[in-house]
């Protein structure tokens, strides 16, 4: 960590950026964005929650990944996502994830207890996010609608991969006072019924409210802080509740800082400790290839041409 903040802060003062801003987690026009992440996630329970926990990804979305393992109360989860995001106009953008986990559990109650090792492909999920009006004196106002096309689930120990099983609607705004931008969401998760093996699933389905604020500190770094006030309804297990209604409250701090006029970084902590214990660290490099269609494309092609 020590070295990280050593290299930011000498590339700080070498390289030029544009200003951050929400308007940044927006996929500009005919550009394409790709985004690595890495999340870390600690967590406590003894509760009768659900098995998964909610996450937001680097298109602002939020996906459901699993980090209860076989009933144990203490887990490390360790998952690694890809993003792309294409800007088809400067109102509508269009964005693909998936993501895969490493799972390590115990039952820290038993001194017996011998650690557990899950891994697997977890989703991949498509969407789309349209502006509806842009900001003016007035804030501006988008919609974010996804879907998971393929999801790994886990039929009591035997998983499959389903298809089409959540569908997410995101509506929100913001507004900006320099130095300052505030924003609004209001997230919706489905979930639909599944079945193998005469085995019959169904997740509850989640609500979201999540208000935060960006604070530029200067035209390379941008602070944000995050509320997220999630409601998660009761899993059923062939007509069963096999979970209790869930209500969570995390409280996040992140930094986003951009390297260069293409790339940024950023890094995100989160915590709750409502049903349970819970600490989340999020790693997210974005790299903005080119313009598709335009000008950058061809000076592109015709370096690599002089090369060969």
């Amino acid at each position: 960590m020590k070295n990280i903040l050593i290299f930011l802060l000498i590339n700080l003062q070498l390289l030029i950026a544009e200003d951050l801003s929400v308007d940044n987690q927006f996929t500009d026009k005919q550009k394409l964005e790709f985004s690595l992440g890495l999340d870390y996630i600690n967590s406590y329970s003894n509760s009768l929650g659900s098995d998964d926990t909610i996450l937001e990804t680097a298109n602002g979305d939020f996906v459901r990944v699993p980090i209860n393992y076989e009933n144990s109360n203490s887990n490390d989860y360790i998952g690694v996502n890809l993003s792309l995001n294409y800007g088809f106009s400067d109102k509508l953008s269009i964005f693909s994830y998936t993501s895969g986990h490493y799972l390590y559990s115990r039952d820290i109650n038993n001194p017996d207890s011998k650690t557990k090792f899950d891994k697997q492909f977890d989703n991949f999920s498509m969407g789309m996010s349209y502006v509806i009006k842009k900001e003016t004196k007035t804030p501006a106002y988008f919609v974010r609608l996804s879907t998971s096309l393929v999801d790994r689930v886990d039929f009591n120990n035997t998983k499959k991969n389903k298809n089409f099983t959540t569908a997410n609607l995101t509506l929100g705004s913001y507004f900006s006072t320099d130095p300052i931008t505030f924003m609004f969401q209001t997230t919706y998760i489905y979930s639909k019924k599944l079945e193998y093996n005469n085995i019959k699933l169904k997740d509850g389905d989640v609500y979201i409210f999540s208000p935060s604020i960006y604070f530029n500190i200067n035209p390379y770094v941008t602070l944000n802080f995050e509320l997220q006030l999630q409601h998660m309804a009761k899993d059923k297990e062939n007509g069963k509740y096999i979970t209790k209604d869930s209500n969570e409250l995390k409280k996040g701090i992140g930094v986003i800082y951009e390297l260069s006029k293409n790339k940024t970084i950023s890094v995100d902590y989160s915590y709750t400790n409502t049903t349970s214990s819970q600490d989340s660290v999020s790693l997210v490099y974005t790299y903005k290839l080119w313009d598709i269609t335009g000008e950058d494309t061809w000076k592109w092609v015709s370096r690599n041409k002089q090369k060969a």
